[in-house]
Parts: C-alpha cells; sequence; structure tokens
C-alpha cells in the first residue's frame, strides 16, 4: 500500500481550504439593486478538519 506523508496530506488540505475560504466568502460582491441601494452579502465561515490514523501489521 502507498502511504502518503502527513505533511503532504496537510499541504494540501490547506492549500485547498485556501480556495474555498476567501474574503469574498464572509463578505461577498456588493450588490445594486434598482433603486441605487447597495448590499454587501456578509456571512460566518467555520471551518473543522480532523484526521485519524491506524497501524496495521
Amino acid at each position: 500500500m502507498n502511504e502518503i506523508p502527513l505533511k503532504q496530506i496537510i499541504d494540501a488540505s490547506l492549500e485547498n481550504l485556501k480556495k474555498i475560504v476567501s474574503v469574498d466568502t464572509v463578505i461577498g460582491t456588493p450588490i445594486t439593486l434598482p433603486n441605487d441601494t447597495t448590499v454587501v452579502p456578509v456571512s460566518k465561515v467555520s471551518v473543522g478538519f480532523t484526521s485519524a490514523g491506524a497501524d496495521y501489521g
């Protein structure tokens, strides 16, 4: 079985998290309504990360 180093797994996971959790995710692109009102979407982003492992044989 191929083993992937833990650092490589963590680096890949964090790189993908950077793509998902960006400034535009928390504070979105402003939307201008027809009556010249601007709405800025705001959201809360929470991320959890866990891992597990086992040693066979």
